[in-house]
């Protein structure tokens, strides 16, 4: 399917098919993004392409699911 550059800290459906991953790098550059991840028309075996939709600034140090529940749609 797909590895994640950085830690996946959360994972919410936000329609079917459709979700959003926190991702997190904590421990190093403290980079913290999210991701959306279609699923619509995927099959087993093929690859998944995730869309960087938000990249949180240094403000940001790691995240958690309830990042990912609060971002507007």
């Amino acid at each position: 399917m797909h590895t994640f550059e950085h830690l996946v800290t959360g994972i919410v459906e936000v329609e079917p098919d459709v979700f959003i991953v926190s991702l997190s790098d904590a421990y190093t550059t403290h980079e913290s993004h999210l991701a959306r991840v279609d699923l619509n028309g995927w099959a087993p075996g093929e690859p998944v392409s995730p869309d960087i939709i938000v990249t949180f600034d240094e403000r940001v140090r790691g995240l958690s699911t309830a990042a990912a529940c609060s971002v507007p749609g």
